[in-house]
């Protein structure tokens, strides 16, 4: 038994090859389950707040004052400060996005969460 510890291991192709194709199944699912979840969340209706992104220059300030001018308030910010979470009880509020200058508005049913930074001044409790 001690033999089978100090000799290399040697894997023929086929071996190989038949234990990735084992594994390529639950890798599909896995991959194309979590892009269902993501379409699903991004897509869903009803939602007062959407992700913003703008131009890659756009200040916290600018997104602020672009959301606010859109009859809006921002939850927070991304990691870039031209992205940010933002809502409004305005039925247009998209559209308004669009005309003061953003990118893409998606909806956002959940809070920004744990993938974005304070606003600056913030405390963390």
């Amino acid at each position: 038994m001690a033999d089978s510890f100090d000799r290399p291991m040697d894997f023929d192709d086929d071996e190989t090859r038949s234990r990735l194709v084992d594994f390529l199944p639950a890798a599909m699912l896995a991959v194309f389950g979590l892009l269902g979840l993501i379409a699903a969340s991004l897509t869903m209706g009803g939602t007062d707040q959407f992700v913003i992104v703008a131009a890659p220059w756009t200040s916290r300030a600018e997104m602020t004052e672009m959301v606010w001018r859109a009859q809006g308030g921002v939850v927070g910010f991304g990691a870039v400060p031209a992205v940010a979470v933002a809502m409004s009880d305005a039925a247009d509020f998209k559209d308004r996005l669009y005309r003061q200058g953003a990118w893409l508005a998606l909806p956002s049913p959940r809070f920004l969460g744990c993938s974005g930074n304070l606003v600056e001044g913030e405390n963390e409790e």
